[in-house]
């Protein structure tokens, strides 16, 4: 699928949990997206870091068979939602525009060595 070019985005869990793998690749592709949490304690599941989980994103008219390819080699998956628009959307718990993303991802350091938190952007 990787090859074929019908997945077009992949990012490992591993490092901030779902929640941040969402958001680094909304980033990345200066697109939002918008998924839903389920069932669970929310905490564990926007920011688990499960290792060996990934995030795939893959072409619209690809994902019927992609989910079906999953099932036929037990692999277990869930499709979480749609990138498209310009916001990042998590279920109620989250909601917030790229550019906001992108403003605190790249101010806080500066903001955090003149003596600022780092977050007032963010909290905006």
């Amino acid at each position: 699928a990787i090859r074929s070019g019908n997945v077009t985005a992949c990012h490992d869990i591993s490092g901030g949990g779902m929640a941040v793998a969402l958001a680094e690749m909304c980033m990345a592709g200066s697109i939002g997206a918008s998924c839903m949490l389920g069932d669970g304690d929310q905490h564990a599941i926007l920011f688990g870091e499960d290792q060996s989980r990934y995030l795939l994103a893959v072409k619209p008219d690809y994902a019927t068979l992609f989910a079906a390819n999953a099932e036929g080699s037990g692999v277990s998956f869930r499709q979480l939602g749609e990138f498209g628009a310009d916001r990042l959307e998590i279920g109620t718990a989250i909601s917030i525009s790229v550019r906001q993303l992108r403003e605190a991802h790249e101010s806080w350091f500066p903001d955090f060595m003149d003596g600022g938190t780092g977050m007032s952007q963010a909290a905006e």
